[in-house]
């Protein structure tokens, strides 16, 4: 099992993902600045909740990081559908903005 700290590493990797991603998204879809920001905001508020998990109390055991763990891969990646379903959502807007 890899140490805590090897799992805090890897958390902020997962949500930095989709951190960038959101800042991709408002760059790309500047009407969707709200949204993204709001990622954004979701996304840290996870981290902090399941990096705080990790921390109290000081001795976890192997099950219990391995289940912080997967639900720290499970929200950042449903995080990332909602970023993705969102682009391409904002891709339909722009299309039917652009038709006679």
């Amino acid at each position: 099992m890899p140490s805590v700290q090897d799992i805090r590493r890897a958390m902020h990797v997962l949500f930095n993902e989709a951190t960038e991603r959101s800042l991709r998204l408002m760059l790309r879809y500047p009407e969707c600045e709200r949204e993204a920001r709001g990622f954004v905001r979701d996304g840290n508020a996870c981290m902090a909740n399941l990096l705080s998990q990790l921390d109290e109390p000081p001795e976890r055991s192997s099950s219990e990081i391995a289940r912080i763990w997967e639900k720290a891969e499970s929200e950042s990646l449903n995080l990332m559908r909602q970023i993705q379903h969102q682009m391409e959502q904002a891709q339909v807007m722009r299309e039917k903005q652009q038709l006679p």
